[in-house]
């Protein structure tokens, strides 16, 4: 399994793609959108990364939320 950081959450492909965008506005430019289904809705999760030990992708997540951008860690 692999581990990323989860960037945001929205229904709408619209908004996922707005926040993408201030996201690389602000240099994190390696960052992907992709659609998940929970409980039979959609959500465009923005995700970052693919750390194969869950230590890797934390500290990346702790490096992100230093600099006041919300993050958490996805299996």
């Amino acid at each position: 399994n692999f581990f990323s950081i989860q960037l945001g959450a929205f229904r709408s492909r619209e908004n996922a793609e707005k926040r993408l965008n201030e996201l690389k506005s602000k240099g994190i430019s390696d960052c992907r959108i992709e659609e998940q289904i929970f409980k039979e809705d959609t959500y465009f999760c923005i995700r970052q990364g693919n750390f194969v030990e869950y230590a890797g992708a934390r500290r990346k997540m702790e490096s992100l939320k230093n600099a006041n951008i919300d993050a958490i860690v996805m299996p």
